[in-house]
């Protein structure tokens, strides 16, 4: 059986979303399924989102059966899974398709890992899965929302050409897709698959009708509860000092990985003399490759002077050229909306991408990151420090 996994994220420069997360959360398997669909009647937050993955799964079997594709069968387990998955990723503010054993939410590391966590008996596989986060919490009212939050899902993993070919997969049989909503923001996670027994895919086949009768008159049922969510507690203070550590690991494993390079190991000069630069930066409030003498956190007026420094040249004042080059950067965002994978992105797009930097030339290299906090808002100001073949 081939497998298929995707994920897909609406990233808005201006605003870095990410869920409040919901500290009384619990990790779900089979026992208590029916624990939590009683408390979707009465919890209005576990309400439209039950609303949204019914909604969503009534869109992906209209769109499959518009290209004469048989439609799925709905499975709460499936469902179970991705709400699990949901949990962890807001969490974590992660955007993945695999989690770490040592994570808090745990619930299996691939997604067929997370389907066993669910089910007491095997007899349920999964085929494909998809993944993604949005700020698809739109609506006046719990209709309005869990319809448009679906149609804007959809409609997101319908233009990925991954994402839109796990929708129609053939191999599928059932279904079940989960969303997490809180705030603006929007994690879903997608899981189809199949039966494993005679006796399963017997029984949810003669279960279709019902399941599909079943899932309408919850809808109906649901409609009449309060319109609006309950609110989240307000998120955790984040930390700049963990910050600046995560961006800057991450970054380079981008590197490692878009080069195939060995583990890399900054040169130390160069890794002082960008670490030098962004506390310039940032204590001056500046985007500029020359420092001014008299400004805060001066270290050297430019890079050939301030490299010689770093590698402890005496007549390092004297020093008029390098072979190194310059790359910086100043990024800004909300606190409550800073997602740490957005912003290695932005930062690779920006100091890589745009300056069309060819990694697998790259001889020795220094990278920093500093992170200011100022009321609600974050500044992030980078530096990267090249020296090419």
């Amino acid at each position: 059986m081939i497998r298929f996994v995707s994920f897909s994220c609406l990233v808005l420069c201006s605003g870095l979303t990410f869920s409040l997360f919901a500290q009384d959360e619990e990790l779900a398997k089979d026992w208590n399924l029916n624990l939590i669909l009683e408390k979707s009647k009465y919890d209005s937050v576990l309400n439209l989102e039950r609303m949204v993955a019914l909604e969503f799964h009534k869109l992906l079997n209209e769109y499959r059966k518009s290209k004469g594709l048989k439609t799925l069968v709905w499975n709460d387990l499936f469902w179970l899974a991705c709400r699990n998955h949901n949990i962890y990723m807001s969490y974590h503010r992660e955007l993945s398709h695999s989690e770490s054993k040592s994570n808090t939410y745990y619930s299996g590391e691939s997604p067929g890992d997370r389907l066993n966590y669910v089910q007491s008996t095997n007899n349920l596989s999964w085929s494909g899965e998809n993944a993604l986060y949005n700020y698809s919490s739109n609506g006046s009212n719990t209709i309005g929302k869990a319809s448009h939050i679906a149609r804007s899902s959809f409609e997101q993993w319908k233009k990925s050409t991954g994402h839109n070919n796990n929708m129609l997969g053939r191999s599928h049989e059932m279904h079940g897709a989960a969303f997490k909503i809180s705030g603006g923001m929007v994690y879903a996670t997608s899981l189809f698959g199949y039966a494993t027994s005679t006796y399963w895919a017997d029984y949810h086949k003669s279960k279709k009708t019902a399941t599909e009768t079943k899932q309408k008159d919850e809808i109906l049922t649901t409609t009449t509860l309060a319109d609006q969510p309950k609110k989240d507690p307000a998120p955790a203070r984040l930390h700049v000092a963990s910050i600046r550590k995560k961006l800057e690991n991450a970054f380079l494993k981008e590197i490692q990985q878009k080069a195939d390079l060995p583990k890399i190991k900054q040169e130390k000069a160069l890794k002082l003399c960008a670490r030098k630069q962004v506390q310039y930066m940032a204590a001056n409030q500046v985007e500029e490759h020359e420092q001014k003498r008299f400004q805060k956190a001066f270290y050297a007026r430019d890079l050939a002077k301030r490299i010689a420094k770093a590698e402890g040249k005496i007549l390092w004042f004297l020093t008029q050229k390098t072979d190194v080059s310059e790359y910086i950067l100043v990024i800004e965002t909300e606190e409550r909306n800073y997602i740490e994978e957005s912003v290695r992105d932005s930062l690779f797009e920006k100091l890589i991408n745009d300056n069309q930097i060819d990694t697998n030339q790259i001889e020795d290299m220094g990278f920093s990151v500093k992170v200011k906090r100022k009321k609600s808002n974050l500044t992030i100001y980078a530096c990267l420090l090249i020296r090419f073949h």
